[in-house]
């Protein structure tokens, strides 16, 4: 059996340029590192809200989305030339 496991984190830091960007990079960073260690969405996102709250003292916030697909596929066939 093959698992099939993807998922796609976009994030939105308060306000605009450069600071925005870097809140939101930090937030899909910390998001995917908990993923890749095998955490469900949900803890991913409270974890990521904790962990930009602690860093930025509470000052920021961000809209973190998740959309996670999950499969077990029990057969695979390649065809095309």
């Amino acid at each position: 059996m093959l698992r099939l496991e993807m998922a796609v984190i976009i994030a939105d830091g308060q306000g605009s340029g450069k600071s925005a960007k870097l809140t939101s990079n930090l937030v899909v960073t910390k998001a995917m590192n908990l993923l890749a260690e095998g955490a469900r969405d949900g803890a991913v996102a409270r974890a990521s809200h904790d962990f930009l709250y602690t860093v930025k003292s509470g000052k920021v916030s961000a809209t973190l989305t998740i959309n996670a697909l999950r499969s077990k596929l029990t057969q695979l066939e390649f065809t095309g030339s």
